[in-house]
């Protein structure tokens, strides 16, 4: 390997201990969106804090810190790590054999990472790639059976390490970035508990307004954490233009995904409908285009026009995830059928202008490993027949039955008639949505235009903003099938 410089030498010549203390003035770096790179200035708030300010430091003129080198390089990004109040060092320690490094920290929590997580994580300029931080090391040419020979913290926010046979390889990573990634069984439990989803039985849309969302980027991540916490939110009060809804949604995505309905689907009524949604019929409550590999994630409908006299048309819509853990309690043993039976979901119509011919088989509930929901795939209009043994056929149907008939008589149901100028946005992998039957005359509509964003670049928005403009809130999970 070669050698990533020499400054990692003067660091353990100088300490040579594993024991070491990093002062509250270099490890708490606030956050300021107004700092383009990482590292942002700290005022002094005390005498000893001014001190140090002003106090002559040691070889500043000839070098730079490791720190300040990854974030110079673009490898490392300090606004990235979201909520990380504490990363002082108390004791740095090496396990006898080798194979672990031991971190108290100041709080007086301990981390413990392995020898081959830290070689695999390192930010030096062999293992990172320069202006955006991805890996490049050679995965194939890192030794198995590496051991640590020391790991010291350089007391200006790295931990620095070094390796038996890898003696001309200096490790590096940055202590936030350490202690936010940090996967003891306590921390990966308080991670657990931080992004579950919280469920609410307030039945009342929350809302934010046209302006609000095309006017800041608070206006924006407002209404995204709505979207996070509750999985639904009316953005109200949008020109009456054809396409607009694209472009409020296009404040949290570069572009809306386009479906085999286009980028735009224009919801009303037609003579021969080619979807339930383009008649005037009830429609149960069901996530959009489950039968995709992969479904879309935030979907909105904007009201171009509902006229006054028109009976019924209502929009229902529900949280399928409160749905599910009520059905777990209530049903452990169906949960588990429909959690690994795979159902089929499939839209097949070859009568349109694209013929369609999709399917899918998959469980309705997936599951991380720790057993929590991360995802629900539910839409009645198109579960296919079962391609299953024949075993399964009875346990099936029966608890597919028992949840059906709860997610239509659950008691926590949004309804809402929507109004022109109104764009609901909600979850498409947590929400459910349906419609109530209506009846028109001639001359009278009822007319959307809906769109889709992919979940995670939803998610990506909601987590930039929050750690940009926000107070660095973690996402909650968003239904996309992820194991965190």
């Amino acid at each position: 390997m070669r050698r990533c410089g020499q400054l990692a030498r003067l660091v353990f010549s100088r300490l040579g201990a594993t024991k070491t203390t990093t002062s509250s003035a270099t490890a708490h770096r606030p956050f300021s969106s107004a700092v383009p790179l990482a590292r942002a200035a700290t005022t002094p708030t005390n005498l000893s804090q001014a001190q140090e300010a002003t106090a002559p430091v040691r070889d500043t003129a000839c070098r730079k810190s490791h720190l300040d080198i990854a974030t110079d390089r673009g490898a490392y990004d300090e606004r990235t790590i979201p909520r990380v109040t504490s990363y002082s060092v108390s004791q740095v320690h090496v396990t006898t054999d080798g194979k672990h490094v031991q971190v108290t920290w100041d709080d007086g929590k301990v981390s413990e990472y392995h020898t081959l997580w830290l070689r695999h994580t390192c930010f030096c300029p062999d293992c990172k790639f320069d202006g955006n931080g991805q890996p490049k090391l050679e995965y194939d040419q890192v030794p198995s059976d590496l051991h640590v020979t020391s790991a010291v913290d350089d007391g200006e926010g790295c931990l620095v390490v070094q390796w038996k046979g890898e003696e001309e390889h200096t490790g590096v990573l940055p202590l936030k970035w350490l202690r936010f990634h940090c996967y003891s069984d306590q921390s990966v439990h308080e991670m657990r508990d931080t992004i579950k989803m919280r469920y609410s039985n307030d039945t009342t849309i929350p809302r934010v307004t046209f302006e609000e969302v095309m006017e800041s980027d608070q206006g924006v991540l407002r209404w995204v954490t709505i979207l996070n916490q509750r999985g639904i939110c009316i953005v109200e009060g949008l020109p009456l233009e054809l396409g607009m809804g694209r472009k409020v949604c296009e404040r949290i995505s570069r572009s809306v995904i386009p479906t085999i309905y286009g980028f735009i689907e224009d919801v009303k009524s037609r003579p021969v409908p080619i979807n339930a949604g383009y008649s005037t019929d009830e429609l149960k409550l069901h996530q959009d285009l489950v039968y995709y590999s992969s479904p879309p994630g935030m979907q909105a409908l904007f009201c171009l026009k509902f006229d006054k006299d028109i009976e019924g048309g209502e929009s229902i819509f529900s949280d399928m995830f409160h749905i599910a853990e009520t059905f777990r309690k209530q049903h452990p043993e169906d949960f588990k059928v429909l959690a690994t039976v795979p159902a089929t979901l499939d839209t097949i119509h070859y009568k349109r202008a694209f013929p369609v011919h999709m399917n899918v088989k998959r469980p309705m509930f997936t599951l991380n490993d720790y057993g929590d929901l991360t995802g629900v795939r539910y839409q009645p209009h198109h579960l296919g027949p079962l391609q299953v043994n024949d075993e399964f056929i009875e346990p099936f149907y029966a608890a597919y039955k028992k949840f059906y008939a709860l997610t239509n008589n659950w008691p926590y149901t949004f309804k809402y008639r929507l109004q022109p100028g109104d764009m609901v946005s909600y979850n498409n992998r947590r929400m459910a949505h349906g419609r109530v039957a209506f009846t028109y005359r001639s001359g009278q509509e009822r007319h959307l235009q809906g769109c889709y964003l992919n979940v995670s670049e939803f998610k990506s928005c909601m987590q930039t903003l929050a750690n940009l403009v926000g107070d660095g809130r973690i996402a909650q999970r968003v239904g996309d099938y992820d194991y965190q």
